[in-house]
């Protein structure tokens, strides 16, 4: 039963990295956009003094919430958020396990709103159609659908993480499968 149950957490975290694999490949496009459209809307400005108006709109809509969002689930993944871990390193794994479990179900709580808020809303957008107020209409939905999506994508890795150290405080196994182990400052990834 345990390693059963290990081998479908390891497949489920396999599935869900080819997710996160797409979404921050995603991510480091948008990043490699934002630089550059910042870099012609700098060389229009400063050399021909023709500016592109719609570069603020471009990276604030939709460039930044996708580099953002698109990045959230793996970096959750790789545990390189940041933790406060003075208390939390010095109790026993079990115990690290079951509060990293009821942290994991909180969070997947607030996620899953936001998901959720975030898809209702694109729906709203796009049933009223509505646009941006600057210098062009780009339409709101857009970017909208992408913080739904990241949010999504966090909660389904918050979700496994809960099942994952579920298992691990029920088999009593101190390695969770398809969790890495925490970063600490000084260590090299």
């Amino acid at each position: 039963m345990r390693t059963r149950g290990a081998a479908h957490l390891r497949n489920a975290n396999a599935l869900l990295r080819a997710g996160e694999h797409v979404s921050l490949a995603a991510a480091g496009v948008g990043l490699f956009a934002i630089m550059g459209v910042i870099v012609v809307d700098v060389a229009a400005r400063y050399f021909f003094k023709a500016p592109l108006a719609w570069s603020f709109d471009l990276i604030g809509l939709y460039l930044m919430p996708a580099v953002f969002y698109f990045a959230l689930s793996d970096t959750l993944h790789r545990n390189h958020h940041i933790n406060v871990d003075i208390v939390f390193m010095n109790l026993k794994p079990r115990v690290q396990q079951a509060l990293s479990l009821v942290g994991s179900v909180l969070a997947a709580g607030v996620f899953s709103m936001i998901a959720y808020a975030a898809t209702m809303r694109t729906w709203e957008s796009i049933r009223e159609n509505a646009v941006s107020s600057g210098v062009y209409p780009w339409p709101t939905w857009l970017s909208v659908v992408l913080v739904a999506f990241g949010a999504a994508m966090i909660t389904l890795r918050l979700v496994f993480r809960a099942v994952a150290f579920a298992y691990a405080v029920v088999q009593g196994v101190d390695e969770v499968p398809g969790v890495e182990a925490p970063v600490t400052l000084g260590e090299e990834p």
